[in-house]
């Protein structure tokens, strides 16, 4: 991707081992042309399977999810301020 001019890479002023990748205009451009296309394909294939108290349910866990996984992160980050 680097090579077809879509991503940067640049050192991380945070982790010398590692990079902080970005996207560079052409890559955003890539990236938009591309989803649109895999969007209406996921919503084909799953979304309009599913009537809307369905969709309203899959809501519902997809929010209690997150907000499991973000209280998740916060003891991990407590737990790392702690050592």
């Amino acid at each position: 991707m680097e090579k077809r001019g879509l991503i940067r890479r640049n050192k991380s002023d945070s982790d010398s081992r590692g990079a902080e990748i970005e996207l560079t205009d052409d890559g955003a451009r890539t990236f938009r042309s591309s989803s649109a296309s895999h969007l209406r394909l996921v919503r084909r294939l799953f979304v309009d399977a599913l009537p809307p108290e369905d969709l309203e349910a899959a809501g519902r866990i997809a929010a209690r999810l997150r907000l499991h996984l973000d209280e998740i992160a916060f003891e991990s980050e407590g737990d790392q301020a702690d050592n």
